[in-house]
């Protein structure tokens, strides 16, 4: 058989055009997952309570990717300006939506996010009422107001956290500075260890939830009771966690050593 001088046979051409297919597919195929790998942006719109279309459609797969992914996650609340609102209850609605999903996604809280770093904050380092300022910023701007007014009250706060609450860098003011606010406590799922260590050395309580699913039970602002905590932590490891404002109770447990036992009840 005659072949062009100046090129494959056309069996061999036809080869040499499915490799080069299914190179360029597997190329793209890459590049594809990479980008994948790297950011993911979704949001959901505010019409409505969150049901089980939200769940699966959704936030269940948000949380499946926010370990893997930078995740950007928002509220659509002006989209859902398509149809008629009255702007109270879609504001409303868009709080409470905010809520929701902040039980569903919100855990790897890192120390930048409780103690934020930056031009702005590097100035007071060693100013604790200050830099204390600060605390939160980046995922919720009420709560330093919120914790001082409790505080001037003459009361505790607590936190209530995700898993591994206080992932990142040790940065020592993600404890330091919660506690001049009035910490008492952190509730979460699971903590990261270097922040959970940062925390007893200041004298914040850190709980382990025993049902994860507490966490999703209770809201900004519910007003949570733990009757003499000083001799409940002396006593034994677990504790019972009152929410007062939902008339629930939240099973609750610590890991300190009695040396650890000992920091906190001297701050508690």
């Amino acid at each position: 058989m005659l072949h062009p001088a100046n090129g494959p046979s056309p069996r061999r051409q036809r080869s040499v055009e499915r490799h080069s297919l299914s190179v360029h597919r597997a190329a793209h195929g890459a590049l594809i997952n990479t980008m994948k790998a790297e950011r993911i942006v979704s949001g959901i719109k505010p019409s409505g309570e969150l049901h089980l279309g939200n769940y699966f459609g959704a936030t269940k797969r948000w949380v499946e990717l926010q370990d893997r992914c930078t995740c950007l996650y928002f509220i659509a609340d002006y989209h859902a300006l398509t149809e008629q609102w009255d702007p109270a209850k879609l504001k409303s609605r868009t709080l409470h939506m905010a809520l929701d999903l902040l039980a569903c996604v919100a855990d790897n809280i890192s120390t930048g996010e409780i103690m934020p770093a930056g031009t702005k904050v590097l100035p007071f380092l060693s100013n604790i009422p200050e830099i204390s300022r600060f605390v939160f910023a980046p995922v919720d701007e009420s709560y330093v107001r919120r914790a001082l007014i409790i505080k001037h009250q003459k009361q505790g706060s607590f936190v209530v956290g995700g898993s591994n609450y206080g992932q990142g860098s040790s940065r020592g003011h993600a404890a330091l500075a919660p506690r001049y606010l009035g910490l008492k406590a952190v509730i979460a799922k699971s903590f990261a260890r270097i922040h959970w260590q940062n925390l007893v050395n200041f004298g914040i309580l850190p709980l382990t939830l025993d049902s994860s699913d507490d966490s999703k039970k209770i809201r900004q602002d519910d007003i949570l009771s733990m009757t003499d905590l000083r001799a409940v932590i002396q006593k034994g490891r677990r504790a019972s966690v009152r929410n007062l404002t939902r008339n629930e109770a939240y099973q609750v447990e610590h890991s300190m050593s009695e040396r650890q036992v000992r920091i906190v009840s001297k701050a508690a």
